[in-house]
């Protein structure tokens, strides 16, 4: 009869462990890799319905209405009194909103002229 050594013992434990673990693999199942995850859609960071102006002294709404009646300009009102800072929309069905804004910059009676930023934005 053969003596049962430590080397033996050792030899076992692992074998029987090695059993137990491949026994506990499914191979079987197919490896699924999970769906993608959907694209984000980034957030305009800019609301092109809206206008933000800077108008030139002595300058109101009215005057910016009168001169853009063509694309149905209306003021939303004052945004600053010490800078004279106005919004403004407009009939987007009447121009594209970046030939409009383009407009705005390159007309005498507004200093600045910008799309006005989303909440994200700031």
């Amino acid at each position: 009869m053969i003596k049962p050594t430590i080397n033996h013992l050792l030899v076992a434990i692992v074998f029987s462990l090695s059993v137990l673990l491949l026994s506990n693999c499914d191979t079987a199942k197919p490896t699924q890799n999970p769906p993608p995850d959907p694209p984000i859609q980034e957030q305009p960071t800019v609301m092109k319905d809206r206008i933000m102006t800077l108008l030139g002294p002595r300058m109101i709404g009215k005057n910016i209405e009168q001169k853009f009646s063509t694309y149905e300009v209306k003021s939303l009102g004052q945004m600053s009194r010490s800078e004279n800072r106005w919004l403004f929309t407009y009939n987007e069905m009447l121009i594209k909103p970046e030939e409009l804004l383009q407009l705005f910059q390159e007309s005498d009676l507004i200093l600045e002229a910008e799309f006005m930023p989303t909440k994200e934005a700031n």
